[in-house]
């Protein structure tokens, strides 16, 4: 079924199968086939796996942002919601809007607070008796842990506080910045801890502020730029203002996702790599291009899995002629083969 170009990048990004739908996807996405799998017959993790959405509000993702799927047409909502987030990753209770609701959340961060601290008493007192890696790895492990829960300690009562109006206009980018913050954290902690060995951090377009959009040529937003800077004949492609702000959009992106792998790289594991050398961090998006278009879709691997994947290339795969078709109209290889090469590099089959 025709769709929406960003429901139908969507839709497919993570997804093999066609359309259910104009707005549904018609199978499981690749995440979530590898974490039944590998959680079957028995889990091997506390949660099969891990969702997380960074926005400038922290709210739930609309129907333009749900690339997860469990099934055709069941989509997995993402939340943007870090403390709900924590406590799927360290369950102890609901949180709630009353005060004695609002009690009960101080009086678990405290209680978190205190259990960190007495396991580090505790680790000092061990310390000696373990190997370099060993206490290197929980160390790191520790500290990622009590800095996640000082930061969400920290974020608990942001919505409780009316902003001042001079740090009203600024408020999005500082919020943006530290949701991502927050999620990446919990991503980290969620994969060094072992909680769960698939996560999705799905990144909306970071705040204007963040990589210095403004209107040039009449545009009134971003998305109305990246139209007029792509696709044919765009009014200004070539516009060295509009290009500046398009490459630095793409560069705050990417330097996302280079602290993924950074955080990532940070936790030592027994083998004298890291937690990155033993992950592959899968990035893409719903589109090809400004122009809508979902053609040269380009995905980036990052990590080494276990030594399965060599980083460091780029990797441009042949495309042939469509029979019948102008010569200019070729396809590439479909993006089901990186999906079964993903399966099997985590022991599943496909």
């Amino acid at each position: 079924p025709s769709a929406n170009a960003h429901v139908a990048g969507e839709t497919h990004a993570l997804v093999g199968d066609g359309r259910q739908s104009s707005t549904l996807a018609g199978g499981m996405s690749i995440d979530q086939y590898i974490a039944r799998a590998i959680n079957s017959p028995a889990p091997v993790t506390s949660l099969p796996s891990l969702e997380l959405f960074i926005h400038t509000w922290g709210g739930d993702a609309g129907y333009e942002s749900q690339p997860l799927y469990s099934g055709p047409g069941e989509a997995i909502p993402l939340s943007g919601n870090a403390g709900s987030a924590y406590d799927r990753l360290f369950p102890d209770g609901p949180r709630g809007t009353t005060q004695a609701d609002r009690d009960e959340a101080a009086r678990r961060i405290v209680e978190r607070q205190a259990v960190l601290q007495y396991a580090q008493k505790n680790f000092a007192a061990v310390s000696g008796t373990l190997g370099r890696v060993d206490r290197d790895r929980l160390a790191a492990h520790a500290a990622a842990m009590n800095d996640l829960a000082n930061r969400l300690a920290l974020g608990s009562n942001v919505t409780c506080r009316e902003p001042s109006r001079n740090i009203v206009s600024g408020s999005g980018a500082l919020q943006y910045e530290y949701n991502a913050d927050v999620m990446m954290r919990l991503a980290q902690t969620a994969l060094a801890c072992d909680l769960t060995r698939v996560v999705t951090v799905y990144a909306s377009v970071p705040h204007n502020e963040l990589f210095g959009y403004r209107s040039v040529g009449g545009t009134t937003d971003f998305h109305d730029m990246i139209h007029s800077t792509n696709g044919p004949n765009p009014p200004l492609f070539g516009n060295p203002e509009a290009m500046k702000i398009v490459k630095d959009y793409h560069s705050y992106v990417a330097g996302m996702y280079a602290k993924l792998l950074r955080l990532l790289d940070q936790i030592p594991e027994a083998d004298g790599g890291t937690l990155l050398d033993h992950t592959l961090v899968v990035w893409c998006g719903q589109l090809a291009a400004g122009d809508h278009s979902l053609d040269r879709l380009p995905y980036v691997l990052g990590g080494r899995m276990g030594g399965l994947v060599n980083p460091g290339r780029y990797v441009r795969y042949p495309r042939t002629q469509v029979e019948g078709r102008p010569p200019e109209e070729t396809v590439g290889l479909a993006h089901n083969d990186l999906f079964v090469s993903l399966a099997n590099m985590m022991g599943v089959p496909a």
